[in-house]
Order: structure tokens, then sequence, then C-alpha cells
């Protein structure tokens, strides 16, 4: 299920788009956005009923769900979204989801938790992208690369140049109006 809410979110935008320049007339965007929404369509119940392994995949779930329903809003999807929301953000008082992965999975969990925020109009999600994008300013190196030492994940110990994180920085930096994610 992590797999394919994986690619839910990377392919929902796509259908978005497809389905807005098929409103314009584009034959080929409809044709994409009806095979692509089929995946998404199909994927949902499997989503559902899948589970994940990591607390990273969770928010990935969240996410693809959230754009599922957003896409479909007939596919039932807010009681297994509710119920992973209803077990709290696993982030720490300074700002570190749990498996504490500065190089990969926080930029991923960020992401996620604002897709979210945004389809569910839960801006309250937003909170701890902007607890986690504080902590990480305060763990980058002069040359862009983060400290990666405090991992529990694959990242541990890599040299990782934080590109991963600019979306966020960048749209956070936006809605808030924050100069230093900005320049960050």
């Amino acid at each position: 299920a992590p797999d394919t809410a994986f690619l839910v979110k990377a392919i929902g935008p796509v259908v978005r788009a497809a389905r807005r320049a098929a409103q314009d007339g584009d034959k080929g965007a409809s044709d994409v956005a009806e095979s692509l929404g089929e995946i998404i369509r199909t994927a949902a119940p499997g989503l559902v009923a899948g589970g994940f392994h990591t607390p990273n995949h969770r928010w990935v779930m969240v996410a693809a769900l959230s754009q599922a329903m957003d896409l479909f809003p007939e596919l039932d999807l807010m009681p297994t979204i509710d119920a992973y929301l209803n077990e709290t953000i696993d982030i720490n008082p300074d700002g570190e989801y749990t498996e504490r992965s500065t190089g990969v999975y926080n930029a991923i969990v960020n992401r996620s938790l604002r897709i979210a925020a945004d389809l569910l109009d839960r801006p309250e999600l937003l909170e701890p992208v902007r607890q986690n994008l504080d902590l990480t300013y305060h763990l980058l190196h002069a040359d862009g690369s983060i400290v990666t030492s405090i991992s529990s994940r694959q990242d541990r110990g890599q040299t990782v140049v934080l590109v991963n994180m600019l979306d966020s920085y960048y749209d956070m930096a936006r809605r808030d109006g924050n100069g230093l994610y900005a320049a960050i």
C-alpha cells in the first residue's frame, strides 16, 4: 500500500491538470485523465486495506487518500484518513519526526502533510511542517548539506544537499510570508 500511495501522490496532480486541459477540449488530456484516474480509483480500496510499515508511510497514505478523495469524491476514504490522523503526528518538541531522517523522509512527511492540509482543509496539519522546517534550518551546514548523523534511516551519515526540502520551504514561505524560509 505505501508504494501505491507514492504512485497516487505522483499521478494525482497529473490527473487534475489533465482534467483541466480536457475541459479546454484537449482529447489527449482527457485520455490521460481517464487512464491515470482509473489507476487512482482502483488503488483507493487497496490503500484503505493495506496498512504501512514505517511512520512516514502513514502520512504518504493520508496524502494519497486525500488526493484520491479529491479526484473521486464518491470514494469513502474519510474513515481511514481520520483513523490515521487520530494517531497524531509523530513529531517531538524540537520539530523532528520519529525517523529523524533529515536527508530523505522529513521532506516526504512535510510534502504529504501539506497536500493533506490543503485537500482536507485542515491547516493545523501545517504546524508540524513549520516545526520541522525551523529545526532543519539549524541542522544545515554552510555548504547546503544537512546533518544526517541523527537519522534512523538509510540516509544516516550520508552527505545530502537539502534540495528535496526546497518545495516545502518555498510553499511555506509563500503561505506565511516567512522571509527566512524564502531565503533558505
